[in-house]
């Protein structure tokens, strides 16, 4: 009886919807022609969009509204999560291996510049006269919701607590804590040349209201103020809180957009 030979594979090139695809061997490994091709089989579409605006247009007009969906991706950063949009021209809930993404926006949006250079800034050390020119340069984000008054100094008052500070031998700080809660407050007593003792007041913390990214709400953040002497020189840094919130309130909203103005699913 005579054996029977196997014939080798042979690659071969095979048509899929009007796709030139090269099987390469037997394990079904395979290699997409279509880029060799004179005039495509179809259009592809990939555009990063910085404008949310843009981006929430284009996925209203020019996209598939029955198989599109938009989906949210969270990028680690120090101390905060930024979180890009993409949509895609049909869905992938049912995560087939021969889904194909033809049609992608992004939105990839750039922070605004008040935005970066607080970001920048935070826990940033600072002489007296560099921090004093960033506040006096950024005074119109120092500002609070109206039922908030009460609790922060008023911009005037924070440039002239950050520009008068000074080491003297004249000054004496004390520091307290409230047993209950474990409030830490801190007192500047000035003494005057005739003797005389004047309470001067210290700013703790102040307001910050940021718009992360262009057409997007402003939100209302606090910053705690500190500083330190060394060598006879006054040096303050901020230390922002309430980023985390600030964010995953600015995605809620743009999600919310989303929803209204295409109707497509948007995924966390």
């Amino acid at each position: 009886m005579s054996e029977v030979i196997k014939k080798p594979f042979e690659p071969n090139i095979k048509f899929v919807d009007q796709r030139p695809i090269l099987i390469k061997d037997s394990d079904g490994c395979f290699d997409d022609l279509e880029d060799y091709l004179t005039k495509p089989t179809r259009i592809r579409l990939d555009e990063n969009l910085t404008n949310f605006a843009s981006f929430v247009e284009a996925c209203d007009t020019r996209l598939d509204k029955e198989e599109a969906a938009i989906y949210t991706r969270i990028i680690d950063k120090p101390k905060f999560n930024d979180f890009k949009f993409t949509a895609f021209a049909k869905d992938c809930r049912n995560g087939s291996p021969e889904w194909r993404n033809d049609f992608i926006f992004r939105f990839d949006g750039l922070f605004t510049k008040h935005t970066r250079d607080w970001l920048a800034r935070d826990e940033y050390e600072m002489d007296q006269n560099v921090f004093a020119l960033f506040i006096d340069k950024h005074l119109d984000d120092i500002r609070c919701r109206e039922e908030d008054r009460k609790l922060y100094p008023s911009q005037i008052e924070l440039f002239n607590f950050v520009t008068t500070l000074q080491d003297s031998k004249n000054d004496r700080f004390s520091r307290k804590v409230n047993i209950q809660n474990g409030d830490v407050s801190v007192s500047l007593e000035r003494e005057s040349d005739d003797g005389t003792k004047q309470q001067l007041k210290l700013f703790e913390r102040f307001p910050i209201v940021l718009q992360i990214y262009e057409g997007f709400p402003e939100y209302q953040v606090e910053a705690k103020l500190r500083f330190r002497v060394r060598d006879g020189q006054v040096y303050f840094f901020y230390d922002i809180h309430g980023l985390e919130e600030m964010f995953i309130a600015a995605r809620n909203w743009a999600v919310n957009e989303l929803k209204e103005k295409t109707g497509l699913p948007v995924y966390i």
